[in-house]
């Protein structure tokens, strides 16, 4: 009886597979990386969704008087531990600290303290490592009370001239605090970059190049990150009364209004 003789690949056609496998990986690979930063987007779209909810339960609460950057006196910083960023006074209204955190965000944490008092805080518990931050534009102001706390100046809903418009929480560079990392707040002076080395604050683009925002109707949107940036050669010629603060925050190609403070382009 005779034996059928078994046919081995050879070194060839082994490489030929292996090839095909490399290219077939080196083309796939990247549409699973795309579609899971595309679910971790949706999923930050919802995070901003839910702030934006909670910002809005809180102005029922509070006669429409928007959310100040931090609880403090001096109203010009915290000074202790029990003086908490803006994230704590959301939080009862969130149960959820992770609404907090950009998914895609690297080096970020939950943080609700100004720095790292004393050793009980965690290092990175600082108002450097969150990724998402609060307009920079409101309540920077105040005005000096006989306790020395001072009061915030805080817009109230009806003042805000474009809800729809304006910016209320945006995705923001997190980092250490030493390397000019202000997590908490926003400006869209930078695009990430940290927020000391521009003149207003800087956002964040995680997401194929682009950034959640959160506005005061409630409503949150993505948007292309260079498409917000400002123009600071732009002419200026104000349309109402102005502080004059920034308006040149509100020249973008996105046209979102960024600047509370400034009536300059009520509506751009």
């Amino acid at each position: 009886m005779s034996g059928t003789a078994r046919r081995a690949f050879t070194l060839i056609e082994l490489l030929v597979v292996i090839a095909i496998i490399a290219i077939l990986a080196a083309i796939l690979f990247p549409v699973f990386a795309q579609a899971r930063e595309k679910a971790r987007a949706i999923s930050c779209l919802s995070n901003m969704k839910q702030l934006g909810t909670a910002f809005q339960m809180y102005l029922q609460d509070f006669d429409e008087r928007v959310l100040p950057r931090y609880s403090a006196c001096p109203s010009t910083g915290p000074v202790n531990k029990t003086q908490h960023l803006w994230t704590d006074t959301l939080q009862p209204y969130i149960k959820n600290k992770q609404i907090f955190i950009c998914p895609s965000a690297s080096n970020s944490y939950y943080c609700d303290q100004w720095t790292q008092w004393d050793s009980s805080i965690d290092p990175h518990n600082t108002r450097g490592y969150l990724s998402i931050g609060y307009n920079q534009t409101i309540s920077g102001w105040y005005y000096i009370t006989a306790d020395g706390c001072g009061d915030m100046i805080l817009p109230q809903l009806a003042s805000i001239y474009a809800p729809t418009k304006n910016v209320m929480f945006s995705e923001s560079p997190p980092g250490d605090l030493a390397a000019g990392y202000r997590g908490y707040l926003f400006g869209n002076t930078g695009l990430n970059v940290p927020y000391t080395t521009t003149s207003a604050g800087s956002i964040a683009a995680r997401h194929n190049e682009g950034t959640n925002l959160s506005f005061f109707d409630g409503h949150a949107k993505w948007f292309k990150g260079s498409t917000l940036l400002w123009d600071p050669n732009a002419n200026i010629v104000c349309e109402n009364y102005s502080l004059f603060l920034n308006p040149w925050m509100d020249k973008n190609a996105a046209h979102v209004k960024f600047n509370v403070s400034d009536t300059c382009y009520s509506d751009p």
